[in-house]
């Protein structure tokens, strides 16, 4: 190595170890070996490399696949790790993934869910991490079977940056609503300056909250307000929906199950508002749901039919263009967030910059353009 770190002169960076070993294999006698990590949904990340074929180069090859596993569980997540094609380095793995184990700090304290945000979705399960060695046939099958649980489940396996349809909420899922309340949680003092400027003045709202969950960001936001009249949640998720009728419909709160992407939404939406004797809602709340749908365009027109006059439409999604470190030198930061837009159940990465010309269609404006943290943040106002 050129320079040596003064303060470390044992550290040796990743990318050139792992350069020195992939040289020193090709000179040598080999085999192919496969590391893959799954997490949620029966994803997978599969990593595959060259080691050295002779059993008296075990230390070079167990080291290298110990520190391989360990990157891709830092920058992918997962819960469990598959080995192909070499036994001892599937054992070595195994004892180093314990209580007892050289990566035993990695298996404790990622499965601690101390992460926020998409990363805190993968990796929360790790102190439940197994290693398993697997034969090329029971890969095959399992691959299979995974491929068609997330087709039933109606979300691509590619992993294109494009919009796409995904429904990844489960209300049984602990590791996702234990993400969401950590989110809603450090968005709170962000929400309530916003809210209480577009809500000045106002008198007896009536809200609309698209994409509503289980109800607790939206009644946190607005339940206690005075001077809101209403609130009306709808979602996909059935269960979702009824954990918030259990848990606020005796309030001012009121949920419904509804497919926002369907034909007939905002006839049924229109239904309920009859029978709620609602005339037009004076704000709607659309937090991180327009990256989870196929055309949001089509949802925003709906939605204005149902706006008042001077109602607000307040939009809060994501944009990874915004995320951006210097220097990256390597890349390193910029290949972490492409790792994020790989997995379909994050949504459309790039989604904040298109909503913009989606309200310009619509005949809308924007009133207020906020940026927090990596959340782009819009409220707007119809015209």
């Amino acid at each position: 190595m050129k320079y040596i770190p003064q303060l470390d002169k044992n550290f040796r960076p990743m990318v050139v170890e792992f350069r020195n070993y992939v040289k020193a294999v090709k000179n040598a006698p080999s085999k192919p070996v496969k590391i893959c990590v799954e997490r949620n949904d029966g994803y997978n990340y599969i990593f595959g490399y060259d080691v050295f074929a002779s059993a008296d180069k075990s230390c070079e090859n167990n080291r290298m696949a110990e520190r391989i596993a360990k990157t891709i569980l830092w920058l992918v997540g997962g819960y469990k790790i598959y080995v192909l094609g070499d036994d001892g380095i599937y054992q070595y793995l195994k004892d180093a993934y314990t209580d007892t184990g050289i990566r035993a700090f990695d298996k404790n304290f990622m499965g601690k869910a101390v992460f926020t945000g998409a990363k805190g979705y993968f990796l929360t399960g790790l102190n439940r991490i197994e290693v398993a060695a697997r034969k090329r046939n029971e890969c095959i099958n399992d691959y299979i079977c995974n491929l068609l649980k997330i087709i039933k489940g109606g979300c691509k396996m590619s992993g294109t940056n494009s919009r796409h349809r995904n429904n990844y909420f489960s209300i049984d899922n602990e590791h996702e609503v234990e993400r969401l309340k950590t989110q809603m949680e450090l968005l709170e003092d962000f929400d309530r300056d916003v809210y209480d400027r577009l809500l000045s003045g106002q008198e007896d709202v009536n809200v609309l909250d698209v994409g509503t969950n289980s109800g607790d960001a939206i009644m946190q936001r607005f339940g206690c307000r005075k001077n809101v009249k209403t609130i009306i949640g709808v979602d996909i998720n059935e269960d979702a929906i009824n954990v918030a009728n259990a848990r606020y419909g005796k309030t001012k709160g009121t949920f419904y199950q509804l497919d926002i992407e369907s034909g007939d939404f905002i006839q049924e939406l229109m239904k309920i508002m009859n029978e709620r004797h609602i005339d037009g809602f004076d704000f709607i709340n659309i937090s991180m749901l327009l990256l989870h749908l196929e055309n949001p365009a089509v949802l925003i027109k709906e939605l204005q039919k149902v706006l008042k006059k001077d109602g607000v439409m307040f939009i809060r999604d994501i944009d990874d263009g915004f995320n951006i470190a210097y220097p990256d030198k390597g890349g390193l930061f910029k290949n972490a967030i492409e790792i994020c837009s790989r997995n379909d159940l994050s949504g459309f990465r790039y989604s904040g910059r298109e909503i913009p010309k989606f309200l310009w269609e619509a005949g809308m404006h924007i009133s207020v353009m906020s940026n927090v943290s990596e959340k782009l943040v819009n409220s707007y106002v119809n015209l």
